[in-house]
């Protein structure tokens, strides 16, 4: 199961960086609507790294068992 714990904890890096990202674009915006649209796009964003550290957390769980 490592490889499959390697291949999530890479993946979950990226996605983590493109978070970064979109809280950026949340902080820079500037106005309401755009500010809407940017926090839309960060809330799927962080939902996306929460259900992949889940999943790694699953992995682990299983491979200790």
């Amino acid at each position: 199961m490592e490889p499959v714990l390697e291949e999530l904890r890479t993946f979950l890096s990226q996605e983590e960086e493109l978070l970064r990202d979109y809280a950026i674009d949340v902080a820079e915006s500037f106005d309401s609507c755009l500010y809407m649209s940017n926090q839309k796009d960060y809330l799927a964003q962080k939902g996306r790294v929460n259900a992949i550290k889940d999943a790694i957390q699953l992995v682990e769980d299983i491979e200790n068992h």
